[in-house]
């Protein structure tokens, strides 16, 4: 037996649909299962009393008999469960077995295929001509206006505008003057034509199903469980999106989203509303429908036959369904001339909640098929169980719809053929993969197959079996898309494991295994041992299993072995039981892997990451300082936020080094490999070593993950801090050091590499600086207030000390070489900063390195000035060639003499102090730096020259002058004041007065020389 496909798998749709009114009676009949139903009547007085153990087993048979009593006046079953839990299946069945007789009418609303109009048509019709005319009168109303889809909405929309308007106040419904302004503005957004144009005539929304339910068309209509219902998204959201709108309307809108609660109550008034509308909107109410379903049963008494009336799904009559309760429950008898009803309605559970407590009292049978479907008569379905229910649909298949509508129509009183009586392969296919207790073969499934299956496609398959599921979920992914690969040799595919929810029992550390000993087919494989074994190990399934689909052997690996207590003992296999030790973190770890989420395991995981990670890094090998780019505080490149697992359940902040572990681009086996190195990580961390059993396995890997990682940040942080064309970040920090040493004096205009380094790297900068200019002294203050943090990271980038720590050692290359380009480029900034950093030293040094590169030459241009101006203040007042020695030794003599002569007053006093303030200044130093400015063409390139001493001597200069003038000034009158004291003693003084009068001329003579020349 090898890669057989004894069915048509183009003809798998037409067996196994999940409407089980799309169905021919024959393959309805081939697939049907005989449940035991799980049936209750009313407990209580509210539907949330009936309780699980209030429901007792009866079979479908039983049941029927029940409910065709001919001694019971009514029967009233409520049908519930979830959708795809057989509801419509059973009425379905109901259908089949109560046909129309002459003493009973059978009226059927299919769940599909018809709309709410066609269901009045249908009631209509069974009235006798006589009597249809008032009520097609008035379902036929609506004339022309509704002959279009636009129509029909157009009649929708206008019909709940009136119902909104006819609305009172509800004491549960929320504020009630928040009720009475709703009820006030809700219409016109309904009637707003440029609301309908832009929202309401849109197909998708609630408008347009609401219209396919009341007037669509059966090959339009797609089925529906749920009540269609008005919420909050349905509402025009974006009033901003509607300005050409009326302005009624767009107030209306304006006041809903104004308050919190408005789209809440908003929504509740449509609700009540809707049923009206759409009544109105067929132009026949729910009291009409009462009179119809009154004269109906009128008639059929008058005919002496009852009614039998059966709803495929109940919401199909949404809009009518309250009045058609109301004229359900109303029990017939000789004084009201109705005739007696039996009926049968399938609901979804929550229709109850809905309905009044009165309509579930007078209900007869409530039939739960979340309990029901498929069951023996357990209270939970069971391996068996399913095997028994799948297997009819695998003959069906396997005999196909031909056959089958054949069967039906000559043979309908046989038994279905098993399709596996005439197969060649019979014998050994049933000892391979089992049969149904029907005798079906399950082929190509297995009772545990179907069973691992079934409780993957729906995790509810014990407490609450859904036949949908099944179909939907296994048996058409596996007879109708899978087919190919069977006849192939390529089955089961991996996608089919894919769509059933992927890994669930092998292992991280077992996948990877497999794909060791299995390459190229650990896909099927994989596939194979999780859907067929379930076991969790890996080991071989029985031969003839492989051979039938294809499948090699796993080297390496056991013998599943059979499990004794399976009823289908054959392809069952079974391992062990072993006790799982493992944390929740390691649970969830191995779940991620699979591809589910990770949350809890990312906070133990993080920091030890963290760790490692900073560890295996070699920061003397990539230069950089550690605790600059990686620490657990601070806005470092690389912390412990920094890593990420993808399908994490919360992300934090984005950092400048981001590393996601195994990366959105990994794939099953990256996951694999990663998950076997986390969870060997946090059992060493739990155990405080890794001999464990895998430990070594998962020690290795854990390894080899962790190179990964720590390269992939190495290379992270390398991207964040290389040197991009026209910027490094490490030359600018120097390139901004060496500019404030420059100007400080302590880094020369030649180089020295030792003294150059020494001045980059000093601690501290003096506050004192020899330029006088306002502009170079600002631009030198900004430097020094980021001295420090430049400092730092000039280290940071040149590190080259013991494992990245901070310390003596530093690689000089890079200040070099930014040295000597500075100076090559007459000290001119000319890197150009990037935009967009974002690694806050490496913004604030680029912002920095900006503003002084704009303000630099302006600056040196200005003090380059001023000190030009100084030079000519003392040239004029000592002469072009002056010398701070010659201007001493002239001023203490010519101080001397007048002091001889009594002359020297208190201005001496002052200009003893200016000379001996002079004669402690390197004026002559600073006077030849000034000189040295007067042919220079580029004010940045003579930098250096700046930092000469000057402050001192132009300050002491220009206060020798300002005490030798005032020194002058005053002996001048003094001489003034002796010579008129003297006049009057006669021409025996003469000539002391003539010698007095040939001093003050050489005075005279002296100060004109001192008088300062304008030079602007």
């Amino acid at each position: 037996m090898r890669e057989i496909i004894c069915w048509a798998p183009a003809g798998v749709h037409d067996v196994i649909n999940t409407e089980a009114e799309a169905v021919s009676p024959a393959i309805f009949k081939a697939v049907h299962t005989a449940s035991a139903l799980k049936v209750a009547g009313p407990i209580g007085t509210r539907f949330q009393d009936l309780l699980p153990e209030n429901f007792t087993s009866l079979s479908q048979e039983l049941l029927l008999e029940e409910f065709l009593r001919p001694d019971a006046s009514y029967r009233r079953m409520a049908v519930f469960g979830r959708p795809g839990s057989g509801k419509s299946h059973l009425i379905h069945w109901l259908k089949l077995h109560i046909p129309s007789t002459r003493d009973r009418l059978v009226v059927v609303v299919p769940k599909a295929g018809t709309s709410l109009r066609s269901i009045l048509e249908m009631l209509i019709t069974e009235l006798p001509p006589e009597r249809q005319t008032s009520f097609r009168d008035a379902l036929n109303r609506t004339g022309e206006a509704i002959a279009t889809r636009k129509g029909q909405k157009e009649r929708l929309l206008n019909e709940i505008a009136y119902a909104l308007g006819e609305l009172t106040p509800s004491p549960g419904g929320g504020d009630l003057d928040l009720q009475r302004e709703l009820i006030k503005d809700l219409p016109y957004l309904f009637q707003d034509v440029h609301f309908r144009e832009k929202h309401f005539y849109r197909e998708g929304n609630i408008v347009s199903e609401l219209v396919d339910h009341v007037f669509a068309a059966p090959t339009a209509y797609r089925p529906a469980e749920q009540r269609r219902s008005f919420t909050q998204a349905d509402l025009p959201i974006d009033p901003l999106a509607f300005r050409d709108a009326a302005v009624l309307a767009k107030n209306a809108l304006l006041y809903l989203y104004s308050l919190p609660e408005a789209a809440k109550v908003a929504v509740d008034l449509i609700e009540r509303c809707l049923d009206v509308a759409i009544g109105r909107t067929l132009s026949f109410t729910g009291d009409r429908l009462v009179s119809l379903m009154e004269e109906l049963r009128h008639h059929l008494l008058s005919q002496d036959r009852e009614l039998v009336l059966l709803i495929e799904d109940f919401a199909r009559v949404q809009g009518l369904d309250r009045a058609l309760l109301q004229a359900m429950i109303v029990q017939g008898d000789n004084t009201n001339k109705l005739c007696k009803l039996r009926w049968a309605i399938a609901v979804t559970t929550g229709f109850f909640e809905q309905v009044v407590d009165t309509v579930y009292t007078r209900v007869t049978h409530f039939v739960n098929m979340d309990r029901s479907a498929g069951r023996r008569g357990g209270d939970k379905m069971d391996s068996p169980a399913l095997a028994e229910f799948t297997g009819p649909y695998l003959n069906a298949a396997r005999l196909g719809a031909p056959a089958l509508e054949t069967w039906e129509r000559d043979r309908p009183d046989t038994s279905l053929e098993n399709a596996c009586t005439d197969c060649n392969e019979r014998a050994v296919c049933h000892e391979t993969f089992g049969v149904s207790p029907q005798g079906y073969g399950l082929y190509p499934f297995t009772s545990r197959a179907l069973w691992n299956m079934a409780r993957r496609a729906d995790d509810q398959v014990e407490e609450a079996f859904n036949p949908r599921t099944l179909q939907t979920g296994v048996l058409l992914p596996v007879l109708d898309e899978a087919a190919s690969t069977l006849a192939t040799g390529h089955f089961p595919p991996e996608t089919l494991l894919a769509k059933l929810g992927g890994h669930r029992t092998l292992d991280a550390a077992a996948r990877r295994e497999l794909r060791r000993l299995a390459s190229g087919e650990e896909g099927r494989l994989g596939a194979l041992l999780e859907l067929w074994d379930g076991s969790g190990h890996l080991v071989n399934l029985p031969a003839s299993l492989r051979e039938a689909f294809g499948a090699p052997a796993i080297p390496e690996a056991g013998e599943a072995a059979p499990d004794p207590n399976e009823e289908d003992r054959v392809g069952v296999m079974v391992a062990a039981p072993v006790i799982d030790h493992r944390s929740r973190e390691e649970k969830e770890l191995e779940a991620w892997a699979k591809g589910a989420g990770l949350d809890k395991a990312v906070d133990k995981l993080r920091p030890l990451l963290f760790d490692a990670i900073a560890d295996a890094i070699d920061w003397d090998d990539i230069g950089l300082e550690r605790t600059s780019f990686c620490g657990t505080e601070g806005a470092r490149p690389f912390r412990r936020r920094s890593v990420t697992f993808t399908r994490q359940g919360t992300k934090g902040l984005p950092s400048d080094v981001m590393l996601e572990i195994p990366g959105t681009a990994a794939g099953a086996a990256e996951f694999d490999k990663v998950a076997i190195a986390l969870i060997g990580l946090l059992r060493a961390e739990r155990e405080g070593h890794w001999d464990f059993i895998g430990g070594s396995n998962a020690l290795a890997t854990y390894l080899h993950c962790l190179d990964g990682w720590r390269s992939e940040v190495i290379g992270q942080l390398q991207k964040l801090t290389e040197v991009r064309e026209g910027w490094d970040h490490a030359g600018a920090a120097a390139e901004l050091l060496a500019i404030g040493n420059v100007i400080n004096g302590r880094l020369k205009a030649n180089a020295d590499q030792i003294a150059d380094l020494a001045a980059l790297l000093a601690p501290e900068w003096p506050t004192e600086i020899a330029p006088d200019s306002a502009e170079l002294k600002r631009l030198y203050d900004a430097l020094a207030q980021r001295q420090p943090e430049l400092r730092t990271l000039l280290r940071a980038l040149c590190s080259s000390s013991k494992g990245g720590e901070v310390g003596t050692l530093v690689d000089p290359g890079v200040a070099l070489r930014a040295l000597r380009r500075l100076r090559a480029n007459g000290w001119r900034l000319d890197q150009n900063p990037p935009e967009g950093l974002k690694f806050e030293p490496f913004k604030r040094c680029a912002e920095l390195y900006k503003k002084t590169a704009g303000a630099l030459e302006a600056a040196a241009t200005t003090e380059c000035a001023a000190r030009l101006t100084w030079l000519n203040e003392m040239e004029a007042a000592f002469g072009p060639e002056a010398k701070r020695s010659t201007i001493l030794a002239e001023f203490s003599a010519l101080r001397a003499a007048f002091g001889d002569a009594g002359l020297a007053g208190p201005a001496a006093e002052p200009l003893d102090e200016a000379l001996k303030s002079l004669g402690n200044v390197y004026f002559d130093d600073a006077l030849a730096a000034a000189r040295g400015l007067r042919d220079a063409e580029d004010p940045l390139r003579m930098l250096p020259a700046f930092a000469r001493a000057r402050a001192s001597a132009v300050q002491h200069g220009r206060s020798v002058i300002e005490a030798a003038t005032a020194f002058l000034s005053q002996a001048e009158s003094r001489l003034d004041e002796q010579a008129n004291k003297y006049a009057a003693q006669g021409e025996a003084v003469q000539a002391d007065i003539e010698a007095i009068e040939a001093a003050l001329d050489s005075i005279v003579q002296t100060l004109r020389m001192l008088e300062p020349i304008d030079v602007t």
